[in-house]
């Protein structure tokens, strides 16, 4: 079994210091998961044929944090909305060649430099503008209040008809239209044509994505509305635990 998954807001969350804490910064505390998700998550590694693949927007330097992103068990890890794919930490230089011959075709500098310009000529308060890659960019506002106020200004310096815009708390993310977590999944399921396909996740840049599994799971807080997807009971944190009670009986044969 193929579990590709979204990460943040899926399986791992912030703001809930009384539990698990997974991902460190340093020594700040990131992301948490309930004690008996990372207890089920643990047991599920141990599984034979159980092969997780995180799908995610964080760079690989942010996903490598997570305690259980290590070579062992997650060898394989899509980032970079999908842009990005390793092997044991390693550069897949093969789908590299393919996304950055698509990339070249879109103004990325110059569209870094008008949003760039915008915000320091309009005094807009961000705490950065980073480029992932120079695949995408992302704009993260000093907090949330700033990020619902001056997002269409931004925005509005944007060419619709070539990116298309996430909003996530505080973060705006201004991606290619072509880029998608889908391709890296339909590259890496083609590499193992005989694996059921599971997917989950809980944002708008996860639909296609979600869409490609045998089974799909999306958490109860999630907006997302997948035909045949399976909606967890629970919201937050504690949709994490019941994604892996789903999983669990996945690799039990019981759904």
């Amino acid at each position: 079994m193929l579990f590709f998954t979204d990460l943040d807001k899926t399986i791992v969350y912030s703001g809930y210091p009384e539990h698990y804490c997974v991902e460190y910064k340093e020594k700040q505390e990131i992301t948490y998961m309930t004690n008996e998700g990372k207890r089920q998550l643990d047991n599920l590694f141990k599984k034979e044929g159980f092969r997780m693949i995180p799908c995610t927007l964080r760079s690989f330097e942010q996903t490598k944090r997570i305690e259980f992103i290590t070579d062992e068990l997650t060898p394989v890890v899509i980032c970079d909305n999908g842009f990005s794919i390793y092997n044991k930490g390693v550069l897949d230089k093969s789908w590299d060649k393919k996304m950055q011959s698509y990339i070249v075709k879109y103004p990325m500098s110059e569209t870094y430099k008008e949003i760039d310009d915008l915000i320091t000529t309009a005094n807009i308060p961000i705490s950065q503008i980073k480029s992932n890659r120079d695949a995408f960019f992302t704009v993260i506002f000093k907090n949330i209040a700033d990020a619902e106020y001056f997002s269409d200004k931004i925005i509005s310096k944007v060419d619709l008809s070539l990116y298309k815009i996430e909003k996530q708390g505080r973060k705006l993310y201004i991606i290619p239209v072509f880029l998608d977590k889908v391709l890296a999944l339909r590259y890496i399921k083609s590499l193992f044509p005989n694996e059921m396909v599971v997917t989950a996740g809980d944002s708008d840049v996860d639909v296609a994505f979600v869409k490609e599994g045998k089974i799909a799971i999306i958490p109860g807080h999630s907006k997302l509305k997948i035909n045949k997807a399976i909606t967890t009971k629970s919201k937050g944190i504690d949709s994490g635990k019941e994604i892996f009670d789903i999983i669990n009986r996945i690799v039990q044969k019981q759904i």
